[in-house]
């Protein structure tokens, strides 16, 4: 996981910088009403062509940093969306493969002792609670 934090760490940066970046449109423009009308399209617009700048000129690669391979056009689209989407995007990523981990440690905890299995089907066979007993006449 650290080394994930590591190589996801320049991209989180760059969805902090265009965060701060579509804020100034807002700033300046806010009074338009024709602004205002068109803010979410015009808003997008600029951060994914500043995300698609970003993942060119900074050679990043999101699919790379979590151990994924594609063509390099599918990674730099889905790097460029994923960047201009923010610190959010890059929070959901690491909880996400955060689930996976925890996830991952249970399933090999579970497969690493065999014993644990059989012990568990024993004991709910010698559980008078969960067997199920003859009617008596």
């Amino acid at each position: 996981m650290d080394e994930l934090i590591k190589n996801l760490t320049p991209l989180f940066v760059a969805g902090l910088a265009i965060q701060q970046l579509v804020e100034l449109p807002d700033a300046i423009l806010s009074q338009s009403a024709t602004y205002e009308k068109y803010k979410k399209p015009i808003i997008r617009i600029i951060a994914i062509v500043f995300g698609m700048w970003l993942v060119i000129e900074g050679n990043f690669s999101v699919i790379k940093a979590v151990g994924g391979s594609v063509p390099v056009y599918v990674d730099r689209l889905l790097s460029a969306l994923i960047v201009s989407g923010g610190t959010e995007s890059f929070n959901s990523i690491i909880k996400f493969m955060g689930y996976a981990k925890d996830d991952k440690k249970t399933t090999v905890a579970a497969g690493a002792n065999p014993e644990n299995s059989a012990q568990a089907a024993q004991e709910a066979e010698e559980n008078p609670a969960v067997k199920p007993q003859a009617a008596h006449a």
